[in-house]
Parts: structure tokens; C-alpha cells; sequence
């Protein structure tokens, strides 16, 4: 794969972490007593999974 594409998924990754976090601790205490813990978790995990994914794979492929 180019490193290019490494770049353009970290930018993106970084967009979508952006425009989630934020409303996604704001809301939290809300969201919380509406039952949607289990999305709040969901969500969180694949953030985070995807951090992993594709800094690994970057640091795969630059080594």
C-alpha cells in the first residue's frame, strides 16, 4: 500500500475523532441515563480500535 493512503486514513481518522469526542463527553451524563451506554462503549471502542489499526499498520510499513 502507498503511504499516502496511511496519511489520508490517519487525516481522516483524525476528522472523525474531531467531530465524535466532543459531543461524545458533552452528552455523556444524558446519554448515560437514556440507556444508551452500550452505544456510548460501541463507540468509544471503535474510535479507539481504529487508532490502533492504523498506527500499527503505519509503523508496519515504515519499518
Amino acid at each position: 500500500m502507498p503511504f499516502g493512503l496511511y496519511v489520508i486514513l490517519i487525516i481522516f481518522n483524525s476528522i472523525l475523532t474531531i467531530l465524535v469526542c466532543p459531543g461524545f463527553f458533552r452528552k455523556w451524563k444524558e446519554l448515560r441515563k437514556k440507556m444508551l451506554f452500550y452505544r456510548l462503549v460501541a463507540t468509544g471502542f471503535a474510535i479507539v480500535w481504529f487508532w490502533i489499526i492504523i498506527l500499527y499498520q503505519t509503523i508496519v510499513y515504515i519499518t
